[in-house]
């Protein structure tokens, strides 16, 4: 009987793995490879065995040496790196698409690292150099396409590319006389896609598509160095129908791009068809567009991200293109995307309505949907100049237009102060980003209203939260706004405090907190109005078993107080007796899981001593309580 558990757990497994599907287009789906699964190692630099599919069970194994697992190629994610390298994958039957098939449709997310030389990155034939094949190739002029061995050979490589540079491409062919090719990049998406004739002679005619299945090859065309890779792959989707209708494509361009941090200038959409960048609303923001996403349907996880436009595979800002990241989301959800969008708008500095601060003049807008909580950022300063010292945190801030019209002169800005530096770049961490705001960064030569030095919270004895932050230059400051939050998204102003310039450390206490994760800010207000936000901490509370405190034998301002935690809800009675044994009074509450404070009137009685009588569920108590 044991046996059947772990074959029961892994049909659960599979069930869930293959109900996944890029941009959740299962049918018809019948090749899909993904670098960050399946394959046979992922130690980095080890040469691969073997390579399986994420939708089912097939795999292709290498001939010879096989290409190599490369972590952080691109967007933190590894890469396959193929140079002169073959693997072969199923065949005949089992070939992805079938023998003979007139239409069909392949993705890749892939680059090239030559030049000048023939190149194939995934094809299925019939025999080498059969006229029955169809495959994602470059020709040596940098173009790339369809190469179907049918003389004049290049006339289906129709779109240019650029070494070093990540490319997603479909090629689409539909089962029509003419005008039966289709070639869709990142690059062209945007205004369609290149449109030929997979029979440029007008000879062949339906054969030029109908292929054959006894070749399914990566990274070379037959033999390892035929034609081979000198480049990286990682993913490569394959339909046995073409996709270009109902939204298909745009909701698997979509995915690529999120996964992978290649902008397509457009729309973008979730599984569901959800439109979460919105390329029309925001069309002064449609440079470098990345982000945080997940979409279960798809399989999407990214909780860490950036541009190629800006960044490189580990996260490396390229110099002077000041390279963000989004990392670490509180609180992802299915269908939570946080995506951010620049203005191309340059690094040049001007004034800033902050005292002595400048502001780079590019900016960012923001598009959230679904949950994300909150995330961190982090902001790279090589090649920028700045009148703030880089790697002093207390020189840089991120700015946030609430009403996300871009200008900082008016409405409502809060400010997000830097928390660290690595080399040159800054790091903000905790900081809540909402659907349509707009954000730039702001540096000085001195320090920023309000530099938070720290930010902590902790138990006290008494069960409550004790939260306790400290700060310097806070001369101009007015008065600290608490919040709280109990999903770390939506926060709400619990307490204030007063801002003394003279005082750096200050406190403040949240009472009763009831269980589970409790989730803190401070907003520091000037007196001209303007906020700073401190980081986001968190505390999580447990609740025991039910259990009671009073909270002062002696009672004050004629009551006594009473804490009763409890793992679930419960009817207290209580009973206030004399020594004498008289019973003075009853009262009776029902209370929630948690932890709740009863108040117990003594203000009717003579000073003396008296007897508390505590009854909830099963358990009964006395307590000695004093009125002076």
């Amino acid at each position: 009987m044991k046996k059947i558990y772990p074959l029961l757990a892994l049909t659960c497994l599979m069930q869930t793995v293959f109900g996944q599907a890029p941009g959740g287009i299962t049918t018809n789906l019948q090749l899909w490879l993904k670098s960050t699964v399946g394959t046979s190692t992922t130690t980095n630099g080890t040469p691969l065995t073997s390579w399986n599919y994420a939708n089912n069970g097939n795999s292709f194994s290498a001939t010879g040496t096989g290409p190599a697992y490369t972590d952080s190629l691109i967007n933190f994610k590894p890469g396959i790196r193929f140079v002169n390298n073959l693997m072969d994958g199923p065949t005949v039957a089992s070939a992805p698409i079938a023998a003979n098939k007139p239409d069909y449709s392949m993705f890749a997310v892939w680059r090239s690292n030559a030049h000048g030389i023939f190149q194939r990155i995934w094809l299925q034939a019939g025999s080498s150099g059969a006229a029955d094949g169809f495959s994602l190739a470059t020709w040596n002029d940098t173009r790339m396409g369809n190469e179907i061995e049918t003389s004049p050979y290049d006339y289906s490589l129709t779109n240019h590319f650029s070494d070093s540079v990540w490319n997603i491409t479909q090629i689409n062919i539909l089962n029509q006389p003419l005008s039966d090719q289709e070639i869709v990049t990142d690059s062209n998406y945007k205004t369609g896609p290149t449109v030929s004739n997979t029979d440029a002679l007008n000879t062949n005619g339906p054969a030029a598509r109908h292929l054959g299945n006894t070749l399914n090859e990566l990274g070379s065309k037959s033999t390892a160095g035929n034609q081979s890779l000198n480049g990286d792959i990682a993913e490569v989707i394959v339909f046995d129908r073409p996709i270009n209708t109902g939204g298909e494509r745009e909701k698997i361009f979509s995915y690529l791009s999120l996964k992978y941090g290649i902008p397509l200038n457009a729309n973008l959409v979730s599984s569901a068809g959800a439109t979460i960048w919105d390329a029309t609303a925001n069309a002064s923001y449609t440079n470098a567009v990345f982000g945080i996403a997940r979409d279960d349907a798809s399989g999407l996880l990214v909780n860490r991200s950036n541009s190629i436009v800006t960044g490189t595979g580990n996260g490396t800002g390229r110099s002077g293109k000041g390279n963000f990241t989004l990392s670490n989301p509180s609180a992802l959800a299915d269908q939570g995307f946080l995506l951010i969008g620049n203005d191309n708008g340059g690094f040049t500095q001007s004034s800033s309505v902050r005292p002595g601060a400048q502001q780079f003049s590019q900016k960012w807008k923001v598009q959230q949907s679904g949950t994300t909580g909150t995330v961190d950022l982090a902001f790279d300063l090589t090649g920028l100049t700045s009148t703030g010292t880089i790697g002093v945190p207390n020189n840089f801030a991120l700015e946030v237009d609430v009403d996300g019209n871009g200008n900082f002169n008016d409405g409502t800005q809060y400010y997000v102060a830097a928390n660290s530096f690595t080399g040159n770049v800054a790091h903000f961490t905790g900081v809540t980003l909402n659907n349509g705001n707009v954000f730039t960064v702001l540096s000085s030569p001195t320090s920023l209203p309000v530099n938070w030095r720290n930010v902590t919270v902790g138990l006290t004895a008494g069960g409550d939260i004790a939260i306790n932050w400290q700060v310097d230059n806070n001369q101009d400051g007015k008065l600290y706004q608490v919040e709280h939050s109990l999903d770390g998204t939506n926060f709400s102003v619990i307490g204030e405090v007063a801002n003394n310039p003279a005082v750096k450390s200050y406190s403040y206490l949240y009472a009763s907190p009831a269980a589970g994760i409790h989730y803190f800010r401070i907003r520091e207000v000037d007196f001209d109005g303007r906020s700073i936000y401190s980081k986001i901490v968190s505390f999580e509370t447990k609740v025991g078993p039910l259990s009671f405190r009073v909270l002062s034998s002696l009672a004050v301002s004629n009551y006594s107080q009473l804490e009763v935690t409890t793992p679930q809800a419960v009817d207290v009675h209580l009973e206030l007796w004399s020594t004498g044994g008289m019973r003075i009074s009853t009262q009776e509450q029902s209370i929630g899981t948690g932890t709740t404070r009863i108040t117990i009137p003594m203000n009717q009685l003579a000073s003396g001593n008296y007897v508390l009588k505590i009854q909830a569920g099963s358990i009964t108590r006395t307590e000695k309580v004093i009125k002076p």
